[in-house]
């Protein structure tokens, strides 16, 4: 995996910022379990709560996909979370501000 440096990054992005180097990198794939949130964790220097949010992130975007028991997946499932984004950029722009 990647090693990832931005400086002046929150936590879970820099949780993004590993995933999505790692799948740029190659070494994660549609269909690819990610490493343990605990590997995630050490080899980014950050806390377990951090590594979780970042994924929760992930998956609200429609890139990881948790199976029970099983682990973290890559997927891309953007469909509904695109559906839903224009849905709502759509309201607020009918919205009258003043």
């Amino acid at each position: 995996m990647t090693e990832c440096t931005a400086e002046g990054d929150k936590a879970y992005e820099k949780v993004v910022r590993y995933i999505k180097d790692s799948i740029i990198g190659g070494e994660l794939k549609i269909g690819s379990k990610l490493p343990p949130e605990r590997n995630i964790a050490e080899e980014l220097g950050l806390s377990r709560n951090s590594v979780r949010e970042g994924i929760h992130m992930l998956k609200i975007m429609g890139f990881v996909s948790s199976q029970q028991g099983a682990g973290n997946y890559v997927v891309c499932d953007l469909d509904e979370n695109i559906t839903e984004s224009l849905s709502i950029m759509f309201i607020l722009n009918k919205m009258d501000y003043m």
